[in-house]
């Protein structure tokens, strides 16, 4: 059991509370595998990367300072704590100077994937969807394009 986010006692799934004046108000729930496992869920997130008008070197800033500079909560599903260590987008990304894999998510926005997503991925895209929900909630990620990485351990 875990912890509901909203009402704070032990529940299975945490609740969800109905705003019709801040629909986006609440605690922000992590994607699931399943979620992002389709074809169409990885061609929204590259339409979106693509949409953030930065190159493929600055994507991981840009996510950087979306999901670090998030004040709100971040939960799995089951109501867990979603932990956001310094050396989150290094440890997901790995250390690639070259910035393939955000290059190639980009394309994607053009030519839609023709196949699921592979599992290996899962967490980059993960992070990709979540920095696109605090996006959606009015996240304002720096304008500035040397923002550095949190430092590596």
């Amino acid at each position: 059991m875990a912890v509901c986010p909203q009402c704070r006692s032990q529940v299975f799934v945490p609740c969800i509370a109905a705003n019709d004046n801040a629909p986006h108000a609440g605690p922000l729930f992590v994607a699931s595998d399943d979620e992002l496992r389709c074809i169409q869920a990885q061609h929204t997130l590259a339409v979106w990367t693509k949409g953030l008008g930065v190159s493929r070197y600055r994507v991981l800033h840009r996510l950087a300072d979306l999901i670090f500079g998030f004040e709100g909560d971040i939960y799995w599903r089951a109501g867990v704590i979603f932990a956001r260590p310094d050396t989150l987008i290094d440890d997901v990304f790995g250390s690639e100077p070259s910035c393939s894999w955000p290059g190639a998510l980009m394309r994607m926005a053009e030519c839609p994937p023709k196949q699921r997503p592979q599992d290996r991925v899962l967490p980059r895209l993960r992070l990709v969807h979540l920095a696109k929900q605090i996006d959606a909630r009015g996240g304002k990620a720096s304008q500035a394009t040397d923002t550095p990485l949190p430092p590596r351990s």
